[in-house]
Parts: C-alpha cells; structure tokens; sequence
C-alpha cells in the first residue's frame, strides 16, 4: 500500500455470506449480488461500498427479497420433478423393452 500510496483495496468477485469482508486494514471484499450463494437454504448478503465526496466510506448490504427465495424454491422444485418424470419414463421404457 506504501508504495502506490493506496489506502484500501476494494476487490470483488468472491461472495462473502455477509455482502462484504474486510480483511486486515488495507483489502476490503464487496460482492453486489445477493442471494448469489446459499448455506443452509440462507443466501448471501450484496452489498454496495458508497465513497463520499470527502473520502469517507459506507457499505450498505443489500437483503435477498421473498420474491427472489420463491421463485428460486420453484425453480429448485421444478427441476427435481423433470428428474423424477425422466426417471419413471426411463423405468417405463425399460419394462416395455
């Protein structure tokens, strides 16, 4: 950091289940996209790292919304039944054979 004169790196790309990380002094993690990883059915935080005019830095975290967590619990429920409809279907063409 000394040498460019820098007073914080803010680095992107990997999801922090909280929206940002801070790591030491001088590297921040920010990641905008929430609901981009699940744990434990609980998708991550986005946040947003807001610089003011005066330097001063604010990072707001940004929530997933019910409708986003239903529609990914369709989309999930949609594809175990294409699994299960493929699986019967090739049961069925196996007894026929």
């Amino acid at each position: 950091m000394f040498l460019f004169q820098l007073s914080l790196i803010v680095r992107g790309h990997q999801p922090p289940m909280t929206g940002y990380e801070r790591i030491g002094k001088y590297l921040i993690t920010i990641f905008s996209t929430a609901g981009y990883r699940v744990q434990d059915n609980v998708g991550n935080m986005g946040a947003s790292l807001v610089i003011n005019e005066d330097g001063g830095m604010n990072i707001v975290r940004i929530q997933v919304g019910e409708q986003l967590k239903l529609k990914r619990q369709r989309y999930k429920m949609d594809k175990v039944l294409i699994r299960i409809i493929r699986d019967l279907f090739v049961v069925i063409l196996i007894k026929l054979s």
